[in-house]
């Protein structure tokens, strides 16, 4: 029981993002918004977001794979790499069009080194713990987003596939996006365990008015 105990709070000190997770605002977050091909969106992330989701990544590291350098763990559509000096970065890839985390490794890493049209992530939000990943977009991203999805949208009064409604709203389970006027809204939920984007259906994100 000791022993259980100690490991536990060595794994702690070694990484406290592991404790509650973490939920970046504003000037926290850390990352980029661009669009590789039709129809697919892919986000960059670094600091304490990308560390965060390294550590509650259950993948094997593997010193190398494709072009990327660092300690990477890795699956289709998700990849975070560990760098020198307490350096990290995740690359996340979703096609748009089925509603589903895609790109392999190769796709990533060739992606991360030629995209040109990157732009900062606007965000409410971006939490990363134990349930996964929670992205809270607004403005300029949502719109991105949004614009991304190519099917036509509904309006809806109340949610029926996650937090969102009021307004013209596209997605699919995990992924929905808002307009309503000249506001767009888009919330994304990824399971980190289960390697799929999914409602995680706990609370909903804080928004402001």
């Amino acid at each position: 029981m000791k022993l259980t105990l100690i490991v536990a709070l060595l794994l702690l000190l070694v990484n406290p993002a592991m404790a509650d997770g973490i939920d970046a605002r504003g000037k926290e977050i850390k990352g980029y918004v661009a669009t590789s091909g039709r129809h697919v969106v892919m986000f960059g992330l670094s600091g304490s977001l990308a560390e965060a989701a390294y550590g509650y990544m259950n993948e094997k590291p593997e010193e190398k794979a494709g072009n990327c350098s660092g300690t990477i763990k890795q699956f289709p559509g998700v990849l975070c790499a560990k760098k020198g000096e307490g350096a990290f970065e995740c690359l996340i890839g979703i096609d748009l069009e089925k509603g589903v985390l895609d790109g392999s490794t190769d796709e990533l890493c060739e992606h991360y080194g030629s995209a040109t049209q990157k732009t900062a992530i606007s965000a409410e939000s971006i939490y990363v713990g134990d349930e996964g990943m929670i992205f809270a977009l607004v403005g300029d991203t949502a719109k991105t987003v949004y614009s991304q999805i190519p099917m036509k949208p509904v309006y809806e009064k109340i949610p029926t596939r996650g937090c969102l409604a009021g307004g013209l709203v596209k997605g699919f389970d995990g992924l929905v996006c808002l307009k309503a006027k000249n506001r767009y809204l888009c919330d994304i939920d990824i399971k980190l365990a289960a390697r799929k984007i999914e409602f995680i259906g706990e609370a909903c994100p804080e928004r402001g008015e």
